[in-house]
């Protein structure tokens, strides 16, 4: 598998993620459950900051807040930003040097620790991340009683011909 397959992956699986979180209401969008993360909202926003956060450290900037709580999101502009974020991540990496998965990374958290880490373990990384994430919010959705889900499984992407 190459690694821009899985970030083709992430991004059909997240605009999945996001089709199925629009048939939500604002009320359960923001439903205390039980998770990681206490609402839908609050988990989708996490893949949010994570994809964000993780792009830029590869871009060369080291970024000490999480992007989400700088401004109000909707529910509508999240899903926009989530679909859009997991596109620019996989553009990023197509556009780069045949070898350049191949490189190190060196960062510094959010919390100002420094790291040196394999490109293409980051980009791992960042795609199991969502996949467990995504995970976690079906299963909240299926908490509110949304039962028209469809599958956002690699196994899925690859039956449909990498779509």
């Amino acid at each position: 598998m190459k690694i821009i397959d899985f970030l083709a992956y992430n991004v059909w699986a997240n605009s999945i993620l996001g089709k199925l979180v629009e048939g939500i209401n604002i009320n359960d969008f923001n439903l205390v459950l039980t998770s990681s993360f206490p609402t839908i909202n609050k988990t989708l926003l996490h893949i949010l900051d994570a994809e964000t956060i993780w792009l830029k450290r590869l871009q060369g900037k080291s970024l000490t807040y999480w992007p989400s709580e700088q401004e109000n999101i909707s529910k509508e502009k999240a899903i926009e930003m989530l679909i859009g974020k997991s596109l620019e991540f996989k553009t990023f990496i197509n556009c780069q040097s045949s070898n350049y998965v191949d490189s190190t990374c060196s960062f510094k958290d959010t919390k100002g620790n420094e790291y040196s880490i394999a490109v293409a373990d980051i980009v791992q990384h960042v795609c199991n991340h969502s996949t467990f994430h995504r995970g976690q919010i079906i299963a909240m959705l299926r908490q509110v009683g949304f039962t028209n889900l469809k599958s956002t499984d690699y196994i899925t992407w690859i039956r449909q011909g990498k779509a």
